[in-house]
């Protein structure tokens, strides 16, 4: 009888380790176990902006440019009295594009687009001597048409990033500041200028072009920014 005693207290003694146990690893699960909700998660595009400014009379301070979305009319305009004559230039149009954003910008500038031609009495007019256009990025006024030193004929749209840039981009710096640019300014103008060159004739004089219709071009100018991308 001694003996089932004892045996008895054995078995509940072990019973009571196995409980403890269980109570224990139960309790221990309970102290490491956690959770923790995050709510209202939001994910939206940044603002991109912009700003495209021009003058045809050089002013220091950008805050007294022309808002390009303004009522200063087109930034060309050479009809009836004030019409080109061969020979002619164009006044200078300084065009600044500011960029707002806290990050880089590749801006993008072209003149003219695919309808981009001549005309004389509503026809194509054919010259040895089309108009030509004139550009340079500038930090300060230009002394006529000889300081740009960019010129194309302007017989087709002109993409002025894809010489004036780098590597096809003219990168304009975020408006902190804060960037490895070499130009930290967060804006960029470019001077642009048109000239009517003298036509020609075959004994290299001067083409006589009394009572000739006016030659004309109507044209678009296409200013736009992407963010830049690191290469």
């Amino acid at each position: 009888m001694k003996t089932n005693g004892t045996v008895k207290m054995l078995v509940l003694s072990a019973v009571s380790v196995v409980l403890c146990l269980v109570m224990l690893l139960g309790a221990t699960f309970a102290w490491f176990s956690t959770s923790v909700t995050s709510e209202n998660n939001i994910i939206k595009t940044a603002g991109f902006d912009v700003t495209i400014k021009w003058t045809s009379t050089w002013d220091a301070d950008l805050e007294n440019w022309n808002s390009i979305s303004g009522t200063a009319g087109a930034m060309f305009g050479t009809s009836g009295d004030k019409a080109l004559k061969p020979g002619d230039t164009t006044k200078i149009v300084y065009i600044a594009i500011i960029n707002e954003n806290d990050y880089d910008v590749d801006a993008n500038i072209t003149i003219g687009d695919d309808t981009t031609t001549l005309t004389q009495n509503g026809e194509v007019y054919e010259s040895t001597s089309p108009f030509r256009i004139y550009y340079n990025i500038v930090t300060d006024q230009v002394d006529g048409i000889s300081g740009l030193t960019n010129s194309k004929t302007f017989s087709e749209p002109v993409k002025l990033e894809e010489e004036l840039g780098t590597n096809g981009k003219i990168v304009i710096s975020g408006a902190d500041g804060d960037d490895d640019d070499e130009n930290d300014e967060n804006y960029v103008i470019i001077a642009v200028a048109f000239e009517f060159p003298l036509e020609l004739d075959t004994n290299n004089k001067p083409k006589d072009q009394s009572g000739q219709a006016n030659i004309e071009s109507t044209f678009k100018i296409l200013i736009s920014g992407t963010q830049h991308q690191n290469s």
